[in-house]
């Protein structure tokens, strides 16, 4: 059966690598838990194959986990716990971690944010940075505080001293549009390109990343032309490494409607 997954053979080094310098769109601790995050990245991983989830997520999870494998300073104790109460999940713990001697629960995310009409709102427009705040600050932080984790896991792993949760990604402006105003828990850095419709920019000069590319960066000649119609929103480079997206006609209005 052929394999779809684009993230597969995609370069793991390289993808981690330009993690470490990827803004923090929002972080629930201080700059010394960032620094003490992108140490962890700062290491060398094997190039094996990646045979999980193929959405973006779930691999940039899977870089994690590698990156804390090679970590001196940190040991994984558990990933991926389900928390189940009366036969529903409440959701799924991403890390417990000893770090220093102190258990330590850690949530993290990577995203992308287009800025429209006062909003921060995903290419799917369901997807919005003020709901991805909420939820983990409110709900996935929350997690081993639930009694679900106490009569689940507490004899087995113990209670987190903290819980980590960092948010990183890209933010981008409209193509007319002077630099937003960002939000106030996101990095100076964290805005890194423009998005447009298709007829708003001169697409031969745009080359198209594949999401194994979103992270680290191919050769410009290495990628795709940008195709005539637009099904979903794509993600560009140019030749000095600028990012573009570009969204379908209908959007945001019709990927609301679609979810």
């Amino acid at each position: 059966m052929k394999n779809n997954n684009l993230f597969t053979n995609a370069d793991h080094l390289s993808n981690l690598k330009a993690l470490k310098n990827l803004p923090v769109l929002y972080t629930n601790q201080g700059s010394d838990f960032i620094q003490q995050y992108r140490q962890v990245l700062d290491c060398h991983i094997p190039n094996t194959p990646y045979s999980g989830n193929g959405r973006l997520g779930f691999y940039y999870q899977w870089l994690i986990q590698r990156a804390i494998a090679e970590s001196t300073q940190h040991q994984l104790v558990a990933e991926e716990l389900q928390l189940i109460s009366d036969k529903r999940t409440l959701g799924a713990i991403d890390f417990l971690i000893n770090h220093q001697d102190a258990l330590e629960h850690w949530e993290i995310a990577v995203k992308f944010y287009f800025h429209i009409d006062g909003q921060w709102l995903g290419p799917n427009a369901t997807d919005s940075l003020d709901k991805k705040v909420s939820r983990m600050a409110n709900h996935q932080l929350t997690l081993c505080q639930q009694d679900a984790y106490r009569q689940q896991y507490a004899d087995s792993y113990g209670i987190p001293a903290k819980a980590c949760g960092v948010i990183q990604g890209m933010l981008y402006r409209h193509i007319s549009e002077a630099r937003p105003t960002l939000p106030v828990w996101c990095e100076d850095t964290a805005l890194q390109g423009i998005w447009a419709y298709r007829h708003e920019v001169d697409t031969t000069k745009w080359r198209v990343l594949t999401k194994a590319n979103w992270l680290g960066l191919p050769p410009f000649d290495a990628c795709p032309t940008v195709p005539e119609v637009l099904t979903h929103p794509i993600q560009c480079i140019n030749q000095m490494g600028e990012r573009l997206f570009l969204v379908t006609p209908d959007w945001p209005n019709e990927h609301k409607k679609s979810r």
